[in-house]
């Protein structure tokens, strides 16, 4: 098995950490480790998955402490800072991308992640997120359109007071490297062509959802397929990648329709041959996207949250990706969220699932020991640092 473990990780897919994550009870504790909201599989099942004992085995050696109990009263002794920074610093997190639109209100802001874990942060701004809140001040169809292009550009971190200052008082804002698209949660990828007609005729309507109901969600239709084209035309403008979501995700995404394959449409349109997109988590489809990673120059994927969620089968989600797919087409993303452990376990799972794939490649003579290391730097930091514009990079 050759050695990953000290590899510094660009962290190109996660989500910020709970303001109170160092005092969750074992049911919140849990609910970071499974994307089901129900309480009878939060109390009775979750504990008996495979990925969380094995999380909590090798979590609980690495703080010399057995169980979940014991974890839990470790971590709330600790303090936050330090604990974060501690499995920060064990995962050989360099750098994350942040994905800010999910449960906004309950997490640190961009800033304040930045200062707890010690390294830098940048923004990755989720479309819909931008969409539902420019919808329910725009004054008309136009301004809608002013203020989506301008939402996607603001570099703060989406709520009032969000900025804040570094230790030496500088203030921090988050560059913005990419955006994301939630479509699968919304109707699926099978993206509809929609005319500008069609969305002008569709936002009155849009905008009397929006302002009406407290948790306004867009979903399919002409006014959210035509802004999602919009997004893409914008990245490609500005030379930001664009992260999809596919396959697993939160319990309301429907499978059926979040296979990338859906979305070879439009990666067949010149409109956006451009357009660099990035496929993420991907299971049960990693072998889709990783065909259409080998057929078009702007497509890119991750693994994420498959390698945490089966992290029993990381060696083989890593060997199908590698198999068909350009070793400079896949980049590592933790789809770390609420509580430093989701980070600190998708990295080992990453760090082990690569390991064995790339070790059973060499013991089949297709790689020598020195090319493997080149291909797994490349997943860990070269293929991120090519993709993004980080602006801290030697």
């Amino acid at each position: 098995m050759i050695d990953l473990s000290r590899m510094i990780l660009i962290d190109q897919h996660a989500h910020s950490l709970l303001a109170d994550f160092s005092t969750l009870d074992a049911i919140g504790f849990r609910q970071a480790f499974s994307e089901s909201s129900s309480m009878a599989m939060l109390q009775d099942h979750v504990q008996h998955c495979l990925h969380y004992r094995h999380m909590l085995k090798q979590l609980g050696e690495f703080l010399d402490v057995r169980g979940e109990k014991a974890i839990l009263e470790m971590r709330s002794s600790l303090g936050a800072l330090d604990y974060a920074q501690m499995l920060f610093d064990a995962a050989s997190i360099g750098k994350f991308i942040i994905d800010n639109g999910f449960n906004r209100e309950a997490m640190l802001n961009l800033s304040q992640l930045s200062q707890l874990s010690g390294r830098p942060v940048y923004k990755c701004a989720r479309i819909e997120t931008v969409l539902e809140d420019c919808l329910r001040t725009a004054d008309s169809f136009a301004h809608l359109r002013e203020l989506f292009a301008l939402g996607l550009g603001d570099q703060s971190d989406g709520r009032s007071g969000s900025r804040s200052e570094s230790r030496s008082g500088a203030t921090l804002d988050a560059k913005l490297v990419s955006l994301k698209t939630i479509a699968a949660y919304r109707g699926g990828i099978d993206l509809d062509t929609v005319s500008l007609s069609e969305a002008k005729d569709d936002f009155s309507a849009a905008q009397k959802q929006a302002r009406q109901e407290k948790r306004f969600r867009i979903g399919r239709r002409p006014l959210y397929h035509f802004f999602l084209a919009q997004a893409f035309e914008i990245a490609q403008e500005r030379s930001l990648p664009v992260q999809i979501h596919t396959g697993i995700g939160d319990r309301d995404a429907d499978l059926r329709l979040s296979d990338p394959s859906y979305f070879r449409a439009i990666l067949e349109a010149k409109t956006f041959a451009k357009t660099n997109f990035v496929f993420l988590h991907c299971y049960p489809f990693v072998r889709q996207a990783a065909i259409l990673a080998s057929l078009y120059a702007n497509v890119y994927f991750d693994l994420s949250l498959a390698v945490t969620l089966d992290s029993a089968q990381a060696v083989n989600l890593f060997a199908d990706a590698l198999s068909i797919a350009p070793f400079t087409k896949i980049l590592m993303g933790t789809d770390g969220h609420s509580v430093p452990e989701t980070y600190w376990y998708a990295s080992s799972s990453m760090r082990t699932g690569l390991s064995g794939a790339l070790s059973l490649l060499i013991a089949q003579r297709f790689l020598d020991e020195e090319e493997a290391m080149d291909i797994a730097a490349h997943l860990f930091h070269k293929n991120a640092q090519t993709l993004y514009q980080f602006d801290d990079d030697n």
